[in-house]
């Protein structure tokens, strides 16, 4: 079986990869701290297209004939992001 599908989506929230922050010093005594964190994003669209196939190994001797494989294309873009950062 073969199939092609187009989506859109729209994210109203999404979270960045992790960041580093340096040198902060949170308690304001001179300890200085380096923070991984991760950030938000919002307002995000994104589109794109998938293609898929599976097929049954028919051609398989017993017990094996009734095995199957899947496979899967998906292609995404985004067409508008907007970051807020924020400390």
């Amino acid at each position: 079986m073969l199939s092609a599908a187009y989506f859109t989506k729209e994210m109203d929230t999404w979270t960045i990869d992790k960041t580093t922050q340096y040198a902060q010093d949170f308690f304001n005594d001179g300890t200085l701290y380096d923070v991984d964190q991760k950030l938000n994003g919002s307002g995000a669209k994104t589109e794109g297209i998938e293609f898929s196939g599976s097929t049954f190994f028919s051609f398989l001797p017993e017990p094996f004939n009734n095995m199957g494989g899947l496979m899967r294309i998906i292609l995404t873009w985004i067409l508008k992001m907007l970051v807020y950062l924020t400390n």
